[in-house]
């Protein structure tokens, strides 16, 4: 329709362009041709017209706005109909929208107190002419070239049955316009309106209170997935503090945000001038606050004001004292309390992706410096990450993670600056016992988490050796450009897929290049590769002999520059284990990550495997015991591992009953599917076992060890020729298709292939194969143990 219109005459107004569309009509702008005027055009779609509730939206639209005469609301000039289109001709504002105005930024509170008291002010005197907005938003609202705020878009407005009466405590209320039909945006709607209730006036007061969130923080208060999930928090959630993204936003603001979104009519505020009150008295208090700080005072108010000094020191004496008594008595309690720690993943208030990485890494670096010390156990990455962008109480933490203290931060990054917040908290009480802010330059970063966990040790009066000292006053690299590369290396690395192990081994390159000394970045670059030619195999992987010296390779010029990084120990002693096959190594590789870092659970893990690989299942439980200790709870890192291993030990209920729990938390990561059809099988429960192989098929797109499970789950359910279909399918793959031989071995197993399994098997032990590690207590190579072939290749791996 647009096109047709454009260059056409209506009435005497000429359509010159589209400026914008929605679900009322279009708008245009156009020259006023009798009056030599640019106006704006609003046109029902032909369409549409026929439509007698949507045509009496459009009417009262230009009646509602007609209605008002006020400097803050679009003038109405007309509303008619030329050659079959019915339009309504109304001002023209030369802007923006506040939505285009905010566009995911809090505004100055100078604009926001302009722009608010307008908005507030149109919107008072509409409700006392009995009209109700029902559609207040930022896309509604234009913001003039010279900062003034005109409201528009009355097409869902509702008027006052009896509009004679001006009192808003008469105002009647007002309800959908169908049954079942909810008018109105979703993000910016009142709990009544979502839930299409009864409404009136204050469901504009809830509107705008989501509005002036949107404008003071740069984000929704209310947002999900999906609209039910929007309503649902609209309903019954509250947002997040104002400070969490605007540190200069007042108290008095927030008050003012939180009493409009009350969710209770009744406890909102009862009318829009009383919130236009509040915004006025707030900008005189600011004003006058600034012009108090520019005026110098007269010799009368320095005599009143040297008496109140002496008060306010008085005051402050008296504070000190109760203050230095209970923080004593903190001091003198905190080492009996504080026992178990958990570092909470730091806040990132600019809600930035790409700077996501600096709360992520402050976080772990914190973690790493405090994990080593034996005084104390810290939680895992993995356990306080789950906690990650979660509102969370630090008492309800202590009792999920079972320890006495919590710590807390909050992250604002402005240009090369950096504010950080820190507290420690005791997790019993809920008791602030340390709080600090740190405002930094971004590139001293490297030294202020140094900082902290110093702080934080020392206000858990550890009592630290030397050693201890000396590893909390480490620095791996003096180069803050790649200190922060090595975080974005990190933060890629933990999201353990393919393309971003790919990024991260870029970035761990680049702090590399920038400081050939750190040890850290050749440890980060070490795990990548370790992922890929290890962990990584269920989704694609590379052939370890690609990989994997280069891990080793690296994670030796890490023990080579830092003889005391525990994780580089741990990443060697995965190597040995997994790729060397070489057991004697491996267990002194990790005893000497635990003897570094006790608190490290990967080491205790990685150690679990090696005991598995055994057959040692006595001491892989004690061993996965204190691995759950350091990372307790029900994440994804924690299930999938002891999920394996109890699959390794033959305790397939456990692996069940953990990676089914993994499957409702993250359901489209494929592995625990693989797992869990595996153990089903051992169950003889086939019909569930395919449905779970079918599913790690299909999530990790046809990877083949996930087709290797497909193929065993029809072969142990008779369905040989489909069986067989899976097999064939495996070895037409292209040649760059890395297909991990120790997996297709146990395919052939459930074929009964028995020479073909050996071959295979083989094959795995010349390629260093994934998997081969734990041949020992494979329970899918049941139907080989009997055959001498077997024992020669334990022997051969110098296996008893």
């Amino acid at each position: 329709m647009a096109e047709d219109l454009i260059g056409r005459v209506i009435s005497h107004y000429r359509i010159i362009k589209l400026l914008g569309s929605g679900g009322m009509g279009e708008i245009y702008l156009a020259d006023d041709i009798q009056l030599d005027r640019t106006v704006a055009i609003k046109v029902l779609p032909a369409n549409v017209a026929s439509d007698k509730d949507r045509m009496s939206a459009f009417i009262r639209e230009a009646k509602a706005a007609s209605a008002i005469d006020h400097p803050n609301i679009v003038h109405v000039y007309e509303v008619n109909q030329s050659d079959g289109i019915n339009f309504i001709a109304m001002q023209y504002v030369e802007g923006e929208t506040l939505g285009s105005k905010i566009n995911g930024k809090p505004l100055e509170i100078s604009d926001f107190l302009q722009i608010g008291i307008q908005v507030m002010d149109a919107i008072a005197e509409a409700h006392a002419r009995g009209i109700v907005h029902r559609d207040l938003k930022p896309a509604n609202i234009m913001i003039s070239n010279k900062g003034y705020a005109k409201l528009l878009d009355f097409g869902l407005a509702r008027i006052q049955k009896n509009p004679d009466t001006s009192e808003l405590s008469q105002v009647q209320t007002w309800t959908r316009s169908k049954p079942g039909i909810i008018a109105g945006t979703i993000s910016y709607m009142s709990p009544e309106q979502a839930l299409g209730k009864k409404i009136d006036h204050r469901t504009d007061i809830f509107s705008m209170g989501v509005v002036f969130y949107e404008m003071i923080t740069g984000q929704k208060p209310f947002s999900g997935s999906n609209p039910t999930e929007t309503i649902d928090k609209i309903v019954h959630s509250q947002p997040e503090s104002i400070a969490r993204f605007n540190y200069n936003a007042p108290q008095e603001l927030e008050r003012i945000i939180r009493k409009c979104l009350e969710k209770d009519p009744e406890r909102r505020y009862q009318s829009a001038a009383d919130v236009l009150i509040d915004l006025k008295n707030l900008k005189r208090d600011l004003d006058s606050s600034n012009i108090k700080q520019q005026i110098e005072r007269s010799p009368t108010e320095k005599v009143v004001s040297k008496k109140r000094n002496w008060i306010a020191i008085a005051l402050l004496l008296i504070a000190a004292v109760i203050g230095g008594f209970f923080w004593y008595r903190s001091q003198g309690t905190t080492n009996r309390k504080i026992q178990a720690l958990a570092v909470l993943p730091f806040r990132n208030l600019n809600l930035d992706p790409q700077t996501e990485y600096l709360s992520d890494g402050i976080t772990d670096s914190i973690i790493n410096n405090l994990s080593p010390l034996s005084q104390i156990r810290v939680m895992a990455r993995g356990t306080v990450f789950s906690y990650k962008n979660k509102e969370v109480d630090p008492r309800q933490v202590g009792k999920e993670l079972g320890v006495d203290g919590v710590v807390t931060g909050r992250l604002l990054q402005q240009g090369d600056r950096l504010r950080v917040t820190v507290n420690l908290i005791d997790a019993r009480n809920g008791t602030v016992l340390w709080a600090q802010q740190q405002d930094r330059r971004l590139e001293d970063m490297l030294s202020m988490q140094s900082e902290i966990s110093r702080e934080i040790s020392n206000q858990l009066q550890l009592k630290l050796t030397k050693k201890d000292q000396d590893l909390l006053a480490k620095n791996y690299t003096t180069d803050s450009e790649a200190y922060q590369l090595y975080l974005k290396g990190q933060f890629f690395l933990m999201q353990r897929t393919p393309s971003a192990i790919n990024t991260a081994m870029e970035f761990f390159q680049k702090a590399i290049d920038k400081d050939p000394t750190y040890a850290l970045a050749y440890d980060g670059k070490a795990d990548c590769y370790n992922y890929l030619g290890i962990t990584g195999a269920l989704l694609g992987g590379l052939p370890p002999k690609q990989v994997m010296p280069q891990a080793k390779e690296l994670a030796l010029k890490a023990i080579q520059l830092d003889d005391s990084l525990s994780q580089a120990h741990r990443i060697l002693g995965h190597i040995h284990l997994n790729y060397d096959l070489d057991w004697e190594r491996a267990e002194k590789e990790l005893n000497k990550a635990l003897e570094l870092n006790p608190n490290d659970p990967l080491t205790h893990t990685y150690k679990t495997f090696w005991f598995i690989s055994l057959g040692r299942n006595e001491e892989a439980h004690a061993s996965m015991k204190r691995f759950k200790e350091l990372d307790p709870g029900t994440f994804p890192g924690t299930l999938i591992s002891t999920g394996i291993q109890h699959y390794w030990m033959r305790e397939y209920d456990a692996t069940i009953q953990e990676l089914k729990l993994l499957n409702e938390m993250s359901p489209n990561y494929p592995s625990p599917y693989y797992w869990l059809g595996l153990s089903l099988l051992e169950k003889k429960n086939y019909d569930d076992a395919m449905r779970y192989f079918q599913s790690a098929v299909q999530l990790s797109h046809r990877a083949p060890v996930a087709l290797t499970g497909l193929g065993i789950g029809y072969a142990r359910a008779g369905m040989m020729k489909e069986a067989e279909s899976v097999l064939n399918e495996l070895l037409n793959e292209p040649k760059n298709v890395y297909i991990p031989e120790f997996y297709l071995a146990t395919l052939y197993t459930a074929l009964g292939k028995k020479d073909e399994a050996f071959m295979w098997l083989n094959k795995a032990y010349e390629e260093r194969a994934n998997g081969l590690t734990v041949i020992k207590v494979y329970p899918a190579l049941d139907d080989l143990r009997s055959d001498p072939r077997f024992n020669e290749l334990l022997k051969k791996m110098k296996l008893p």
